[in-house]
């Protein structure tokens, strides 16, 4: 079952206004790389990737690209 918006928290929120910057696939797996390469913790990477999985929803259908 994916994440959806509602489900994420302010720091969440703040690494998914980050990833909307992606207008692809490819783009985002880049990003996404880059800042767990960059997380200060698993509190950090875990955020990344809840916010990860709404934005590749959001550009599978073709929302905010």
């Amino acid at each position: 079952m994916r994440i959806r918006l509602e489900q994420l928290n302010s720091d969440e929120l703040d690494y998914l206004y980050k990833l909307r910057k992606a207008r692809t696939l490819a783009t985002l797996e880049l990003m996404t790389e880059k800042l767990e390469r960059d997380a200060a913790n698993s509190e950090e990477e875990a955020s990344i990737c809840r916010a990860f999985d709404v934005r590749e929803t959001e550009i599978e259908q073709g929302r905010y690209v």
